[in-house]
């Protein structure tokens, strides 16, 4: 894992074009003289811009065409759940970003994890338990709640690399 700072939008497939205009006409209303940059495309229903909280802000808040507005945080190439898992543990232990408190509750929420070879309920519990530890390195405690975390996580796969985002919905 390593850590990374991105926005991402997911859309419907072949929408990359139509949130990248609605997105900038949003931030010229909301944010006047921000500069927006170009996004890197994800495939043909995902995009992800350099993260800025305002931008997720103004993103979550008034784009209709995006599904899901995403903070990237954590980005692994492991193709097994060992050296993810102590990645993550690494990576959460060394953050000091703010999204995690102490006391707050998570869930994982997997989508889209194409040929990684282990099962969904295999890999959440690998994310679970390094988020924990990471987290518990740093003196915080959290915990999971399944029914309504303070944050939610979305573990998906993008081009062989596995990233960990939470949602901004939540």
């Amino acid at each position: 894992m390593s850590a990374i700072d991105g926005l991402r939008l997911v859309g419907p497939p072949g929408s990359n074009r139509v949130m990248t205009g609605e997105l900038s006409r949003l931030v010229r209303r909301a944010l006047g003289g921000f500069r927006l940059s170009e996004p890197r495309k994800a495939g043909t229903g995902a995009l992800v811009y350099p993260f800025d909280r305002d931008l997720a802000l103004v993103a979550a808040s008034y784009c209709r065409t995006a599904s899901r507005v995403l903070w990237d945080l954590y980005e692994s190439w492991a193709e097994r759940l060992e050296p993810l898992h102590d990645e993550l543990v690494a990576d959460v232990a060394a953050d000091a970003r703010g999204w995690l408190w102490d006391g707050a509750s998570f869930s994982i929420r997997p989508r889209n994890l194409g040929d990684f070879p282990a099962a969904a309920l295999q890999l959440v519990g690998a994310v679970k338990n390094a988020i924990i530890e990471g987290a518990r390195s740093r003196g915080l405690e959290v915990r999971i709640d399944l029914d309504r975390p303070d944050v939610l996580l979305a573990v998906r796969r993008h081009d062989q690399a596995l990233t960990v985002s939470p949602d901004s919905a939540r």
